[in-house]
């Protein structure tokens, strides 16, 4: 989830002292996309000793046949490729001073940040001097997985112990169910890492076929950030992609939503801990209103904080989000954990707190501290060349190009006060609102 995380301006103003100087040096990005379809970025940041290769893969839990294929196929890229095992593929990457990260690790808070049920990924990062050589691995990684059996064995007894111990995590419960109330009928309303009896039944032949369906040129995004020339950079990828082929499965118009009047989910799990999601959707990104609908967002998780978390103890984790998808526009999300029997005072604290914003609306000295706190965050994130890469290849898969990422917060600044009123107002009303919430809170009514 993309939750809001706030930093004092003087260390974004650090940050972005020591950002300025590096994007003034930096070259153009390059754009291109090469004649099978694929899309490529380049950026070129000068004297880096660390370079990014990113790849998105789009409309994961479309292609998916059975619950978990996607999920599956990315935790066998790095087990098997070409004429490498899992053994040689660990050796290359030690030797070349490389890590490679395909699938969030479900024991580390937070690690979940640039999951989505809307695109996979495939980061590498890699000493600068060794970039090529590990544009080598990758592309053999991401177009020639062999699916061992044997290590299918082991990721689908991963992946199994996983889903059961996320059928007694508040957190994971609520969150599926949140997304099930928004988007019923579409591929967002399923579990992202698949089911129990999806997964037991998925055989080699259909990751072998989930793979050509998804990892096809016209379907991904591929991003590479290091200090060698663009034009250099490019010409590998062209020797190495440009032969990459096949055409997929045409996209096809995304099922819409099916109407449902259910605006409610909570399921009894026996766990001190509760959590709550709470939101609407929204339109997508390249709409008028999402600047303030950000912004909104930021005020809100600020406020939540000092109200519900400092003054009345009631969480361990809150904010409010917003995410944005190729084929559904956006959602506008709430989310907090707190204890079961915390759980009606929080709800109410949520929606007091979201009607603040009405009652009590924003000063211009607030929204600078918000606006402010999201630029020093923006700025800590983008010290890494990995999240550079990620950040061009995601505005580029949601339409608004890759300037988008250094465009965004000027236009959170130009939002007023009652730029956020009117948003609130709008879409963020009670009966807008689904709820979902998981924790020993009432037996499950479904």
């Amino acid at each position: 989830m993309n939750t809001h995380r706030y930093l004092p301006w003087f260390l974004g103003l650090g940050v972005f002292l020591g950002i300025a100087g590096c994007q003034k040096s930096s070259q153009p990005i390059v754009r291109t996309v090469l004649p099978n379809g694929l899309t490529v970025l380049v950026k070129t940041v000068p004297g880096t000793p660390v370079a990014a290769i990113h790849l998105m893969v789009g409309r994961r839990l479309a292609l998916e046949k059975k619950p978990g294929e996607s999920v599956l196929t990315q935790m066998l890229l790095t087990k098997g490729a070409g004429d490498l095992d899992r053994a040689a593929i660990a050796q290359t990457l030690e030797s070349l001073g490389a890590r490679v990260k395909t699938v969030d690790n479900p024991y580390i808070p937070f690690d979940d940040y640039y999951n989505s049920r809307d695109y996979a990924y495939v980061r590498l990062e890699v000493l600068d001097e060794n970039l090529f050589p590990a544009l080598d691995l990758f592309h053999t990684m991401v177009t020639s997985p062999t699916f061992p059996q044997d290590e299918i064995r082991r990721a689908k007894q991963r992946l199994t112990l996983q889903l059961k111990e996320n059928e007694r995590v508040p957190r994971w419960v609520a969150r599926n169910k949140f997304y099930a109330l928004l988007y019923p009928g579409t591929p967002l309303a399923r579990p992202l890492e698949g089911t129990l009896e999806g997964v037991h039944s998925i055989e080699r032949s259909d990751l072998v076929a989930y793979h050509q369906r998804a990892y096809v040129p016209r379907n991904c995004i591929l991003a590479v950030v290091s200090s060698a020339p663009a034009q250099e950079v490019l010409s590998k990828i062209r020797e190495l992609f440009g032969p990459w082929q096949g055409a997929g499965e045409a996209p096809g118009a995304p099922p819409p939503p099916q109407p449902t009047e259910k605006r409610e989910s909570i399921v009894f799990l026996d766990n001190d801990r509760a959590d709550i999601y709470m939101g609407t959707t929204i339109p997508p990104i390249q709409h008028e209103d999402i600047p303030a609908l950000r912004v909104a967002a930021m005020v809100l998780s600020y406020r939540m904080s000092n109200v519900l978390r400092e003054q009345r103890g009631l969480a361990y984790r809150l904010g409010a989000f917003t995410e944005f998808f190729n084929d559904y526009g956006g959602l506008f999300g709430i989310t907090m954990g707190t204890s079961s029997d915390q759980f009606q005072e929080a709800r109410d604290g949520i929606l007091e707190v979201l009607r603040s914003l009405i009652e009590e609306p924003p000063t211009p000295q607030e929204l600078r501290r918000v606006v402010n706190a999201q630029w020093g965050s923006f700025l800590r994130y983008h010290q890494r060349k990995i999240n550079q890469a990620y950040y061009l290849s995601l505005y580029e898969h949601l339409g608004v190009g890759y300037a988008y990422d250094l465009q965004q917060i000027a236009a959170l600044r130009k939002v007023t006060p009652d730029d956020v009123v009117r948003v609130v107002q709008k879409y963020l009303t009670p009966d807008r609102l689904v709820l979902s919430a998981a924790g020993r809170i009432q037996k499950n009514k479904e």
